[in-house]
């Protein structure tokens, strides 16, 4: 992923004067999230300097990569929302689809226009299959788009001039090249206010770290979510609650003596007596019998058994100890009954 850099972030620009009768249409809506997707974006392949852009690809005719060929680059879900309504910042405001049909329009599902037909039906899946350009979340925090790189100066030898000059006019831009970091960093008021302040306070931090670096002291980061509180916020002074450590921490804090949870590995099968005096002595516990004893680490696929203690059981799919006879029973979030 991109690393941040200290230069300001830029808000939302002001409209340029464009007049109201040049609204844009769905076609032409369209067109622009194509357009800036394959031009603006590429796959992170290794060997090739400088990476290349969707369309450039598939202009030049070049092979398809592989996984083994990508890079591993991320581009996190909040910079591709800035970069894409930075491009069309000085455009009509018809010309911009709304945050959730972006949304959809990465996963391929946007629908189609039901009173026009589409010129061009592609969409962000069409360049990117999700095989090789996975929605995930980097080191579980911020959603990101896998072995994706940004391309702010890209190559557009390959495109023809009506849609070099149709992209101009629909954008009100007069280039392709993008200031790198007013794009990324770019703040388009498109989101929620919740979305707005985790946006704001990641780039504060990065912003903070980068003048820290340069021994620059800065003022602690105070949110203005506040000054447009959601309808449904009713509560306008929050009480902050004490973090307080949770029960394994504290019982190892006072007793340092003690471990942790354990495993135990018998080295041969026991008898059920043998097992019945293991538990007791191992009260609390919770046994591991069947499937669920020998599963490897990873998601449970299939008939798994389950956990079982004296008042409670640890649920894998299956019911370990009920007979064969008792297949009818009813499941609720309190309890459990056989019949």
């Amino acid at each position: 992923m991109d690393n941040a850099s200290g230069s300001q972030i830029p808000f939302a620009a002001e409209p340029i004067n464009i007049p109201k009768s040049k609204v844009v249409g769905l076609n032409d809506q369209r067109f622009l999230l194509v357009f800036i997707t394959g031009t603006y974006y590429g796959p992170d392949v290794i060997h090739e300097q400088p990476r290349k852009s969707a369309l450039q690809r598939i202009a030049f005719q070049l092979p398809p990569y592989t996984q083994d060929q990508l890079g591993g680059s991320v581009v996190r879900l909040a910079e591709f929302e800035s970069i894409y309504y930075y491009v069309l910042r000085k455009s009509h405001p018809s010309a911009r689809v709304k945050l959730q049909s972006l949304y959809k329009f990465l996963q391929g599902h946007l629908a189609s226009p039901v009173k026009e037909a589409l010129e061009d039906e592609r969409q962000f899946t069409t360049f990117f299959p999700p095989s090789f350009h996975r929605h995930a979340r980097y080191k579980g925090a911020y959603k990101v788009i896998e072995n994706l790189v940004f391309i702010d100066d890209p190559d557009i030898s390959h495109i023809n001039a009506e849609d070099i000059e149709r992209f101009k006019r629909l954008t009100g831009l007069s280039e392709f090249k993008l200031d790198r970091d007013e794009a990324r960093f770019y703040r388009h008021g498109q989101r929620i206010d919740r979305d707005e302040e985790r946006q704001a306070r990641f780039l504060a931090i990065q912003e903070a770290q980068v003048q820290a670096q340069n021994g620059v002291a800065l003022p602690p980061f105070v949110s203005n979510s506040t000054q447009e509180p959601r309808k449904r916020r009713r509560k306008k002074d929050q009480v902050e609650t004490p973090i307080m450590p949770r029960k394994e921490e504290e019982s190892q804090s006072m007793h340092p003596n003690k471990i942790g949870p354990s495993m135990v590995l018998l080295p041969s099968v026991p008898t059920a007596e043998e097992w019945s005096n293991i538990l007791r002595l191992a009260k609390p516990s919770i046994a591991y019998t069947g499937t669920a004893a020998a599963r490897q680490v990873g998601p449970l696929i299939g008939l798994v058994d389950i956990g079982v203690s004296d008042d409670a059981y640890l649920f894998r799919i299956a019911l370990p100890g009920v007979k064969k006879d008792q297949r009818k029973f009813s499941l609720s979030t309190v309890r459990l009954q056989l019949f």
